[in-house]
Order: structure tokens, then C-alpha cells, then sequence
């Protein structure tokens, strides 16, 4: 078994393949958003001069290509950390603390499961992701800030702003801008073969002023070790607390109008896995912010301030975050007495 890290090591957060992977999620978004709401495309697609039907079938085609590449870029089983599904949705610290129910050796004492926070320091800056082409701006850190969250804004433009003669104008194609930060939370050692279980909210506050059309996303992705002693990979999906048609105004998850105005989510994240004794587990915690646009749009992320994402650990989200504290729950496994 390798080694637990000496205190006051530092680990890095690997993200090889996070980037390849998140945008191929929110293409995979935007195709089947498209496909939802076709009828609000379909009279721009005749305007241009093409066949709507012939352009849905495309449209079609590209989300089942994206939906079997994402199947094939899965880790195998064989590969994936153990889980255990928590087995029920509460607050970590009211579950019941109760020692394992040991059948031991003589001279062998059962010990208890506990249960606390462990406190996330800030957020570093991570993958920043800009399309090219006939495009301009970028999303970016404005503040980084403790406990755990980041402010950030970007001016998006996506050309042409004319088409040249004779070509038409496709609303199908998309730019995707991605920006994430990450944190990597390491946890009390246990002393013995356990269960932790930890529990966390992630929230997106997005200041938007545009033209009222493209996607706005936000994502969390994850890493698990059960000892920390090397770089952490991120390769667990962890949700996605905001997909939102930037043509849609809404009341429900922000005040937006369908131009201008705010956008926030929140996901709460509740994950277990197995840990052996002694070994420091830690999970590397990735959020980030992925902006779609079609030809010829513009969004930009500040409006009334900045735009902001963070690690809370509060139930309520409303732009702004409290915490960043992560709550565990360790749950001692179950050892049988050796046969004689």
C-alpha cells in the first residue's frame, strides 16, 4: 500500500480529458435543446434559404454521433472507484452515529462512525477554453475568493457579423466557450475500512447581457482517492446545476428577461465511497461555466456585477455562497471473524 502523504504536501487536480469531455456534454445539450425547440429555429432556417426538414435531420444525426462518442470515452467499470449509493438522502450530520456490528476476535474492540465538516480552501483557476475562428473574448477570473468561490466575466462574440454573398446562415452551428475552477478537499484519516460518504451544494450566477439567444451552462465534474498520495483525476460527472436557452427569459432560476438580466442554480452533490485505514481520502471538486453561441451572436457575463461560481454548504442558493464547508460521514464496514 502506498504511503498517506506527510502533512503539508501538496497534491495537484489532474484534468487530462475534462475538457474534451465537458464540451462534448454540452454539445450533446444544445443538439437535443434544438431538437425540443425546433419550431423557434425552423423560420430561420427557411429565411436562409435551406430546407428545415433536411437541417433537423442533421441536427439529429450530430446528437446521436455525440450521445455514441460520449458512450465509448466512458472509464470501464473496471477502472471507476468503488461507490456505495448513500442509503438515504439526509443531512450528514443527522445520521444516526452507531459503531459497526463487528463479529471480532477476542482482544479486537469495535469503534464508531463520526461525522463533521472539513473547511475547502479557494478555488485556483483551471481549463480556459476559447473556439476560434470568426470569434472574440473569453471567460474570465476576475476575483478569486474565500472561502470558495470565484467571480469572473467575458465579452463573447461569435462572427460573422455579415455573411459573405452567396453563403447562407446555418443557427445550427455552435461556439462553445468553457472556464472551470477546482478545489482538491482532503479528509480526516479513518482507522479502519470505512464508508465516506460527503455532501456538498455547487451554485452559478450568471450576469447576462446579450441578444437573447445561445446556451448557458454550468457543470461539476469530480475526483476520488482513497488515499492521497499523487495527483487526483477528475472523472466522475456531477451534475449540472444550470443549462439555460439565453432566448428563454425565466423567473423560476434567475430574473431574465431573454436579454439581459440574472441566471443562477445549484446542485447539491452526495457521494460515497470505500476507504481503507490510515490512508488521507480526498475528492478534487471541479465547477465550471460552458457558453454556447450560433453565428453572428454576442453574450456578455457582467451585467449588474460579475459573474460568479462556487462550493457552499448551504441548502438555499441565491447568488450568493456561504461556506464552503463539506460535510463527511464515515461509516465503519462491516469485518467478519476469521474462520477457524
Amino acid at each position: 500500500m502506498k504511503k498517506a502523504a506527510a502533512p503539508g504536501t501538496a497534491f495537484e487536480v489532474d484534468l487530462a480529458g475534462l475538457k474534451e469531455r465537458v464540451l462534448l456534454q454540452a454539445e450533446l445539450i444544445t443538439r437535443e435543446g434544438e431538437m425540443r425547440s425546433f419550431s423557434t429555429i425552423r423560420d430561420r432556417i427557411a429565411a436562409s434559404g435551406q430546407n428545415a426538414d433536411t437541417k433537423y435531420r442533421e441536427i439529429v444525426s450530430s446528437r446521436d454521433k455525440l450521445a455514441a462518442k460520449l458512450r465509448r470515452g466512458r472509464p470501464s467499470k473496471a477502472g471507476k472507484p468503488k461507490v456505495i449509493p448513500p442509503a438515504r438522502d439526509l443531512p450528514l450530520l443527522d445520521a444516526p452515529i452507531a459503531p459497526a456490528r463487528f463479529r471480532v476476535p477476542a482482544g479486537t474492540f469495535p469503534w464508531f462512525g463520526y461525522s463533521g465538516f472539513v473547511q475547502a480552501g479557494p478555488l485556483s483557476d483551471g481549463v480556459n477554453v476559447v473556439p476560434g475562428g470568426d470569434t472574440s473574448g473569453q471567460i474570465a477570473t476576475t476575483v478569486i475568493g474565500a472561502p470558495t468561490y470565484a467571480y469572473f466575466d467575458g465579452s463573447l462574440e461569435s462572427g460573422p457579423s455579415e455573411l459573405p454573398p452567396g453563403q447562407a446562415y446555418d443557427p445550427t452551428v455552435r461556439y462553445f466557450w468553457l472556464h472551470n475552477w477546482q478545489v482538491l478537499v482532503p479528509f480526516p484519516a479513518p482507522t479502519g475500512p470505512s464508508i465516506l460518504t460527503y455532501r456538498f451544494n455547487a451554485g452559478v450566477n450568471l450576469q447576462i447581457f446579450g441578444d437573447g439567444i445561445g446556451t448557458a451552462m454550468s457543470f461539476v465534474s469530480l475526483g476520488e482517492t482513497a488515499n492521497l498520495t499523487g495527483p487526483v483525476t477528475v472523472n466522475i460527472d456531477g451534475g449540472w446545476p444550470l443549462i439555460a436557452d439565453l432566448s428563454q427569459p425565466t423567473t423560476t432560476n434567475g430574473l431574465y428577461n431573454g436579454h439581459y438580466g440574472e441566471l443562477w442554480g445549484t446542485t447539491a452533490v452526495q457521494r460515497s465511497f470505500a476507504v481503507g485505514s490510515g490512508g488521507v481520502p480526498a475528492v478534487a471538486i471541479v465547477v465550471g461555466v460552458v457558453i454556447g453561441l450560433p453565428e453572428g451572436a454576442s453574450v456578455s457575463l457582467g451585467f449588474a456585477g460579475d459573474s460568479s461560481v462556487g462550493v457552499s454548504g448551504t441548502a438555499d442558493y441565491q447568488g450568493e455562497y456561504v461556506g464552503g464547508k463539506i460535510a463527511y460521514y464515515v461509516q465503519p464496514e462491516l469485518v467478519a471473524e476469521p474462520l477457524a
